[in-house]
């Protein structure tokens, strides 16, 4: 009886997704260095961007605090960075808090799937980097919101659910790309 073998051709974009995501990872971990507090220094491939991420910090802090404080008084921006409330809960936004990451990730996923020559990719990355810092403000809003009267539930929220939901609106994000190229 012959042996069948495994066709991997329709599992090749999603090992394609797999693949970037990962290797953008550790390009990232390896370029990107910075202490997760507040006025720390962070180093891309050894040159100082603290200034870049300080500016992403104060302008995701300043959106959050805008969203929030339609519908709560009671919050805060302190020292452009810390969403504080009246109860004395309150967390920052740091340097590994804005969407940068995850955009770096999208664009060579993004780079690393057919068409890799298209006009239209370009459009869609820009597209998908806006929905992305989004996504991470809300993720953002939503962290700070959960903390007023659950401090405890930071570390879930924070780093569990919604850190892994951003992840899968990136992939949707990619996988939309796919379906639309496939429907060319």
């Amino acid at each position: 009886m012959p042996r069948r073998r495994f066709d991997i051709t329709p599992y090749r974009n999603v090992l394609l997704f797999a693949i970037a995501m990962v290797a953008a990872d550790v390009v990232w971990k390896l370029l990107i260095h910075g202490e997760e507090r507040l006025g720390g220094t962070v180093l891309l491939a050894g040159l100082d961007v603290t200034g870049f991420f300080d500016a992403q910090c104060k302008w995701i802090a300043g959106a959050v605090y805008s969203i929030i404080s339609l519908f709560d008084q009671s919050i805060r921006l302190v020292h452009d960075v810390i969403l504080r409330y009246d109860n004395g809960n309150s967390t920052s936004v740091v340097w590994s808090c804005t969407p940068v990451k995850q955009m770096f990730i999208y664009t060579c996923i993004m780079l690393a799937t057919p068409p890799y020559r298209s006009w239209h990719k370009l459009w869609f990355v820009g597209a998908g980097w806006i929905v992305l810092y989004g996504v991470n403000i809300l993720r953002i809003a939503i962290v700070a919101a959960v903390i007023k009267n659950h401090p405890d539930w930071f570390e879930v929220t924070h780093t569990y659910v919604l850190k892994y939901a951003f992840y899968g609106i990136l992939f949707a994000l990619w996988l939309l790309w796919v379906s639309l190229m496939q429907k060319k």
